[in-house]
């Protein structure tokens, strides 16, 4: 859902810009590895209104809630 609702951003869920994924750097690359698969015409799940990164930035104190970050996907059921 993300690549179909942001054409052309790379929506990284494993960041080096956590410093938990960058402890990692040399195992695995920059990437997203969090997605959110639906079929076409699914019920309520047909109408995507937006996906987006979410947990990517610290809390006050520096802390990020994961070693990666989520996708939120928002749906509209179809009328």
């Amino acid at each position: 859902t993300f690549a179909v609702k942001n054409t052309g951003q790379p929506g990284l869920t494993w960041d080096y810009r956590n410093p938990y994924a960058k402890l990692e750097r040399e195992k695995m690359a920059q990437r997203r590895i969090d997605y959110v698969f639906i079929r076409e015409e699914a019920g309520p799940f047909s109408k995507v209104v937006s996906s987006r990164v979410v947990f990517d930035k610290p809390s006050p104190g520096g802390i990020y809630p994961s070693d990666h970050f989520g996708v939120l996907t928002e749906f509209n059921e179809k009328q």
